[in-house]
């Protein structure tokens, strides 16, 4: 089955995988079978997804196979997973953080630290 789906939903991977075309590999949420879903951005900046349907909710990615999908299409029985981090000494959920605080959290970036070797020889 195939849906379009607009790049804002799936910006984020798009740009990590420095593509226009990205696979999700998992099992479907619903029977636990192996699926594998491509996602393929166009140039107007319409995505295509075949090979089943995603889910993007705030608790992370969740895929279904197409007969899955077809039977039902609504994601159910999923818990969102809570997120803690340390703010001024303390760790809370996130969810529980002011708006700026969750406006902060959502803008940090992820790099690596060079290996040993790489600050050595610098």
């Amino acid at each position: 089955m195939e849906s379009e789906t607009h790049l804002k939903d799936l910006e984020h991977y798009f740009k990590e995988a420095k593509s226009n075309k990205i696979e999700f590999k998992g099992d479907c949420h619903d029977c636990k079978k192996p699926v594998t879903i491509m996602a393929d951005l166009a140039n107007d900046g319409k995505v295509t997804v075949s090979g089943g349907a995603l889910y993007l909710p705030e608790a992370g990615v969740f895929c279904k196979c197409d007969e899955c999908f077809k039977a039902d299409p609504t994601l159910r029985n999923f818990q969102p997973v809570k997120c803690f981090s340390r703010v001024v000494g303390f760790y809370t959920d996130i969810n529980q953080w002011n708006k700026g605080k969750q406006a902060e959290w959502k803008n940090r970036k992820e790099y690596n630290l060079p290996d040993k070797q790489t600050l050595n020889a610098a």
